[in-house]
């Protein structure tokens, strides 16, 4: 009994562990979406890319305030659209909760599928349980959880589904799916490049591989051409000065690395799986940029790079176990080791993970204790409830998700500062930078600026204020 316990081999083959984390982390993430609405965690990045939406329903207009311009010239973004009916139809929901709670769906579908396709392409049908096991407690998956964007982080399980009907070989759910991917950001076409690729590896099926591959770079270059004439900047704003594969290539080695170490290094039992991992990183390798955050692991850029690699894992340990890897050939010795190495991946990426960012993004943020971000969501509340729909509010990172029904809503930091008269009529502004969500040098220089057109009588503090929020108001506003 002992012994059996301590065995990796039976941790992995377990499906009673399996769905205990699987309930487990599905009431974790499920949760974890209203946890963080109501301790003010939807911040400015979900309210970004849910306005427009919400604008569309609420006042017939897809415009994006927060920056005054059409949501393409940020992200190629129209399958957001599909949160357009249930805005529409329960307006008292909180906007921001339908694309987490569905990100959190969407995170807790993709195992299912990994166990579906698991059941069909592996030999021996003890080892279908591993990878959605280190799917779970995968801390490079992790990230993209506990991160405000959301939009490509809604494809964990197209993304996976798309590459069981490419195995299976039904083609016409293939062309659909890598379609419906590219409504959801202008990059998503490498997925279906991706799955090229895993037709000519894993099905050496040229033909068909080379047709998707071609359809999914048309279709990559008809977004980018929709967001040019909006005005898309494909390089101002996002920290990339060009492309370059060599410049930072130890950096971009680096995220490689990682991404593999969070798949468990599996892949490298069959390094050719990889093959069809690799056009979902060419953006990365293509970056002439000194901005790290797009190769660190501990964002949101991964979330559709590392499930691929999940599905590299999957079919390297197919190979592994019908003896085509060159590592570890069919002994029981080997595939002890085999299951060693996943049981140290899941302990080390997800169990010593889980409860850090857990805790680092529902309690704490500095000094931001749960305290006093759930007495900063109700105050918030109570100004949202007094406020009309028809007034235009600016508010700030942490704040502008109360706002997104407004007419318009505006973010300080684009539109308030300078030495132009405020046209919102409402300027709502917490007391502390810790609640606003600006570093305290910028904090101190937004209130500078409102003290000033306090001071010139430009500006006033209106009765709707509370003990942590100061809400201001144009002198002439009636």
């Amino acid at each position: 009994m002992i012994k059996k316990f301590f065995s990796p081999l039976s941790w992995i083959q377990s499906p009673k562990l399996f769905w205990f984390l699987y309930a487990s982390m599905g009431c974790i993430w499920i949760g974890y979406a209203f946890i963080t609405y109501f301790l003010c965690g939807h911040t400015e990045d979900i309210s970004l890319q849910t306005h427009p939406v919400v604008n569309a329903a609420v006042h017939g207009q897809y415009w994006n305030t927060l920056f005054d311009g059409h949501p393409f010239s940020n992200h190629f973004r129209p399958g957001l659209l599909v949160f357009y009916p249930f805005i529409k139809l329960f307006p008292m929901v909180p906007y921001t909760l339908w694309p987490i709670v569905a990100k959190s769906i969407s995170f807790m579908v993709a195992p299912l599928l990994l166990l579906k396709l698991g059941r069909k392409v592996l030999p021996d049908q003890r080892w279908v349980f591993a990878i959605p096991l280190l799917w779970l407690l995968s801390d490079v998956l992790m990230r993209p959880m506990t991160t405000p964007n959301y939009a490509s982080s809604l494809l964990f399980a197209p993304i996976i589904g798309a590459f069981y009907f490419a195995y299976v070989g039904r083609l016409k759910w293939v062309y659909v799916l890598v379609f419906a991917m590219t409504l959801f950001k202008e990059n998503m076409p490498l997925i279906g490049v991706c799955l090229a690729m895993f037709l000519i590896v894993e099905k050496q099926q040229w033909r068909q591989g080379l047709a998707l591959g071609l359809f999914s770079i048309v279709l990559g270059l008809s977004a980018l051409t929709i967001m040019n004439q909006f005005g898309f900047p494909v390089t101002e704003g996002h920290g990339v000065s060009g492309l370059s594969i060599f410049y930072r290539f130890d950096w971009k080695a680096t995220m490689v690395l990682k991404l593999i170490i969070g798949a468990g290094l599996i892949p490298f039992i069959a390094p050719k799986t990889l093959l069809y991992q690799l056009p979902a990183t060419a953006v990365y390798w293509l970056m002439h940029t000194d901005d790290k955050k797009f190769f660190f692991t501990n964002g949101h850029h991964h979330d559709y790079t590392m499930t691929i690699m999940m599905v590299c894992a999957l079919f390297a340990l197919r190979h592994s176990l019908s003896g085509a890897s060159w590592f570890l050939k069919k002994t029981s010795r080997g595939r002890t080791v085999l299951a060693s190495l996943l049981v140290v991946a899941i302990g080390v990426s997800g169990i010593t993970n889980l409860p850090k960012l857990l805790v680092m993004n529902t309690s704490t943020n500095g000094s931001y204790s749960i305290q006093e971000r759930y007495q900063t969501y109700t105050q918030m509340r109570q100004i949202k409830k007094q406020i009309p729909l028809s007034a235009t509010v600016a508010a700030t990172h942490y704040t502008t998700g109360f706002f997104l029904g407004q007419r318009q809503v505006h973010n300080i930091a684009y539109s308030q500062l300078g030495d132009n008269q405020f046209t919102d009529d409402f300027t709502v502004f917490p007391l502390e930078a810790k609640v606003s969500g600006y570093s305290d040098e910028y904090y101190r220089k937004v209130e500078q600026v409102l003290q000033k057109k306090i001071q010139n009588g430009t500006l006033k503090q209106h009765p709707y204020s509370t003990e942590k929020i100061a809400v201001y108001t144009p002198v002439y506003s009636l």
